[in-house]
């Protein structure tokens, strides 16, 4: 099953929570030093939001991952979107799995969202979330601002 975090528990867990985050953060975060605390605030105000995904064992509970999502908007079309900014987990059952993605589902539906959307380089997840009709066509193509790269291709081309 999967738990929305109140922001009290998010910062009662923190030092478990920022590795997690950290090693799962999407290709496009930022590199500078005060990464962390930026995200750290935006999940204590609410406008990110941090979910365990913990076993349904019936002897003791087991966290098995996070999830941290935002809402994005693509500002040309105006379409609201939650995105998964970042995934952790090791041994996340597919039924752990199945039940976080309905109340991902639900929860941005309650926000008037029109997609979950979210970045992964895992085969696996990829593959999962293919097979629930998710459509997994596009490159994420990120390129770091350098111009010697653009020099390099112009004196090969």
């Amino acid at each position: 099953m999967m738990i929305q975090l109140l922001p009290e528990q998010v910062s009662r867990m923190w030092g478990i929570l920022k590795p997690c985050i950290e090693e799962a953060l999407p290709p496009l975060a930022s590199n500078e030093e005060g990464r962390m605390n930026s995200i750290l605030a935006k999940l204590l105000s609410g406008e990110m939001q941090c979910w365990a995904i913990v076993s349904d064992g019936e002897e003791k509970k087991k966290i098995e991952g996070f999830v941290v999502t935002t809402f994005s908007q693509d500002e040309c079309s105006g379409a609201n979107n939650l995105l998964i900014y970042a995934l952790y987990g090791e041994g996340i059952s597919k039924r752990n799995w199945l039940e976080g993605l309905k109340a991902l589902i639900l929860f941005a539906k309650r926000h008037k969202c029109e997609h979950l959307v979210a970045f992964s380089s895992n085969p696996e997840i990829i593959k999962f979330m293919e097979r629930m009709g998710s459509d997994v066509s596009y490159t994420l193509i990120s390129m770091p601002l350098r111009v010697k790269n653009i020099d390099r291709g112009l004196r090969r081309a």
